[in-house]
């Protein structure tokens, strides 16, 4: 005989949904710029603080640097970017139930950033944070809350041209937010030099608030 379709319940209103957020993944990216250097021991106060704040709460970290053309070897980037930076790194420990210890030592005990002539540092920021658009990664968990706290002075100089205006910039940390943001990824920028008003580039706070308890 014809097999007897089992009934099909077109009413949504009965199907169970859970949307609660099952957790909270905070990834600490660090910019690892020379100049970061003065405010190392402030950044693993905020950690320690943080993961204090967050004990159930996963954590990874991302540190982001580049290194600097060699000016005296003849390097330049003239016929490319016109900037000093000659190759960008990323190196992250994943989210886990990871101690503060095991997160300052993950991001090293100095940053790791070229200079030119021990006068101009070269920093990246809006590259290194776009590796989310452009890799999978757990931290973009639909079923979790996430939270990508960035520690930066914010002078992204490996951004197109060096002669390019901080306009450009501000824009492209604006439109970095909104798509992070469409991944579930809730990005807050954290100055670590004191500002006379709050970052205005991706909307968030400025300073080190290292107390802060993230929720989902």
């Amino acid at each position: 005989g014809v097999p007897t379709a089992a009934p099909t319940d077109t009413n949504c209103g009965t199907v169970p949904i859970d949307v609660r957020p099952a957790g909270v993944n905070i990834m600490l990216a660090i910019d690892g710029a020379a100049g970061m250097k003065p405010h190392w021991a402030d950044i693993a106060t905020a950690v320690r603080s943080l993961r204090q704040n967050n004990p159930s709460a996963s954590f990874g970290v991302q540190l982001f640097w580049a290194d600097a053309v060699d000016v005296a070897a003849g390097e330049t980037n003239g016929d490319t970017t016109n900037n000093g930076c000659k190759e960008i790194h990323n190196k992250f420990l994943e989210l886990g139930n990871h101690t503060s210890e095991a997160l300052i030592a993950a991001y090293g005990s100095a940053p790791l950033g070229g200079m030119i002539t021990d006068y101009y540092q070269v920093s990246p920021v809006i590259e290194p944070l776009s590796y989310y658009l452009a890799n999978a990664s757990t931290l973009a968990d639909p079923k979790r809350t996430n939270y990508l706290l960035v520690f930066t002075g914010g002078n992204d100089n490996c951004f197109g041209s060096a002669f390019s205006g901080t306009d450009a910039q501000v824009v492209a940390y604006q439109k970095l937010a909104s798509d992070l943001n469409k991944l579930n990824i809730r990005t807050i920028p954290i100055g670590v030099d004191p500002p006379s008003t709050s970052d205005p580039s991706m909307g968030a706070t400025s300073g080190l608030v290292g107390t802060a308890t993230m929720s989902g």
